[in-house]
């Protein structure tokens, strides 16, 4: 790849966590095996809003730092920056990442993380007697659920498996629940290696059945404490956590006040990541609670 096959809507998609595990590293992998185009796609973050200007290439963090190069790589860049930019404003700031594109550039081999895949995936009964209240609970815990799926799987994790299986006892409690049960009891078949393009389409007839709002709030706050513990101010970024907190209000008014504990612990200069942790476990707990 040279500088000039940078697609703006790759980009796009790459900064804002859209595209799928293999996508991203496949499209991280030509960035990095051209200088130039390396170079340029660092120019592009660094123009860019900060908390847009991370990413993970290969095993490290790679955050954006401005070249020295000449004036005709800088206007390339500048070219860039205004094509992503007008992507990222047509798609608005509404949408929601996907389970998988969420745990991609998590530190999961970090012994916190794993500390937090190994706990079982909890739900709380509160004694709610609104079933559209009690509809959103359960896709928000089977948000969660799938991100920790897609995370034991980025991991090779054997777990997942019942991690699928459980997903797939939670989306039988839902009306016209039974074609995604069957998908995810699919991918908890030890017998099989599940690709992604299953994967990716199991979340889609779930996202279908619990609706994809709800869903991907549980998997993004499940990210976010995989995030907070194991220190990941990266992942949690300014937009990240603005986002989740939007998210969270418009999903269930009554979480306003955990929403906004979660975003000032998030963004203190040091955070202190144990109060981040329980910040959003309390989060996720009120949105998941029936």
């Amino acid at each position: 790849m040279s500088a000039s096959d940078l697609d703006p809507e790759r980009l796009s998609a790459l900064i804002e966590g859209r595209l799928s595990p293999d996508e991203r590293r496949r499209l991280l992998a030509e960035i990095e095996a051209s200088p130039d185009a390396r170079a340029l796609f660092a120019d592009v973050l660094a123009a860019l809003p900060p908390e847009s200007a991370a990413v993970s290439l290969g095993d490290r963090r790679w955050s954006a730092a401005p070249r020295t190069g000449t004036w005709i790589g800088l206007a390339a860049a500048a070219v860039l920056v205004i094509a992503v930019s007008a992507t990222l404003m047509r798609r608005g700031r509404g949408e929601l990442p996907e389970p998988g594109v969420l745990v991609a550039s998590l530190a999961l081999a970090d012994s916190g993380a794993a500390r937090i895949l190994g706990e079982p995936v909890w739900r709380v009964a509160r004694g709610a007697t609104d079933p559209a209240r009690v509809a959103s609970a359960r896709a928000v815990c089977l948000g969660a659920t799938l991100a920790t799926f897609e995370a034991q799987r980025e991991r090779a994790d054997t777990n997942s498996a019942i991690t699928a299986l459980d997903a797939a006892a939670q989306l039988e409690s839902f009306p016209g629940g039974g074609i995604a049960a069957s998908a995810w009891r699919a991918l908890g078949d030890l017998n099989a290696i599940p690709t992604d393009r299953a994967v990716l389409s199991a979340i889609s007839l779930a996202e279908q059945v619990v609706g994809q709002r709800p869903l991907r709030l549980g998997a993004m706050l499940q990210a976010a404490r995989i995030a907070a513990a194991t220190g990941d101010s990266a992942f949690l970024s300014r937009s990240t956590v603005r986002t989740i907190v939007g998210a969270a209000t418009q999903v269930d008014a009554s979480a306003t006040s955990l929403a906004r504990e979660f975003e000032q612990r998030a963004q203190q200069r040091s955070p202190d990541w144990p109060g981040v942790l329980i910040a959003v476990d309390n989060l996720l707990r009120h949105l998941g609670g029936e």
